[in-house]
């Protein structure tokens, strides 16, 4: 599913536009996808109810074996309830094409209020080609730069909740 330019443009902001090789900018616009609305409310709750169990026992980390989050809680969860699975399957259904390999467990974040992710690179070796996720409990802004040119080659995505991102 591609969303409409106007959409994209609401969601997907780059700083310095004029700063942007044309091609550069085509591969982020073509890689980065936002799909509002991509689960219910009650598909969040249900999902929320199977992990908060478990998430309220970890306490919040000040920092991450690389250093990239910072006051943090995470686990990861191969097996769901049925109706959870529907959901995890549509993300999967959604985010790698027919056939793709992919991790076969799901990376819960939970991130505290005072809590940030830091400028990284997320290793292929560990991650995969392609980082998707779902955007739970508030909206939130992924900011992306470029490795190099990190001052000048900004991207913002803009997460509302319940929505489906996908880079890769």
């Amino acid at each position: 599913m591609r969303i409409c330019s106007r959409l994209f443009s609401a969601l997907v902001h780059f700083h310095n536009p004029t700063l942007w090789p044309n091609e550069l900018k085509t591969a982020v616009a073509t890689g980065c996808r936002v799909t509002p609305s991509f689960i219910t409310e009650e598909e969040e709750n249900e999902l929320l109810r199977e992990v908060e169990p478990h998430m309220k026992r970890l306490r919040y980390e000040k920092s991450h074996w690389d250093d990239a989050i910072h006051l943090y809680r995470e686990r990861e969860q191969r097996k769901w309830s049925p109706a959870n699975e529907k959901v995890i399957q549509r993300i999967r259904d959604t985010s790698f094409p027919p056939g793709a390999e992919h991790l076969s467990y799901v990376h819960i974040l939970d991130l505290h209020k005072d809590g940030v992710i830091k400028p990284h690179i997320d290793s292929i070796r560990y991650c995969g080609d392609v980082i998707t996720g779902v955007c739970l409990l508030s909206d939130a802004v992924m900011r992306l730069r470029h490795k190099d040119r990190k001052d000048e080659l900004i991207v913002d995505l803009m997460l509302p909740r319940r929505c489906l991102y996908r880079m890769g």
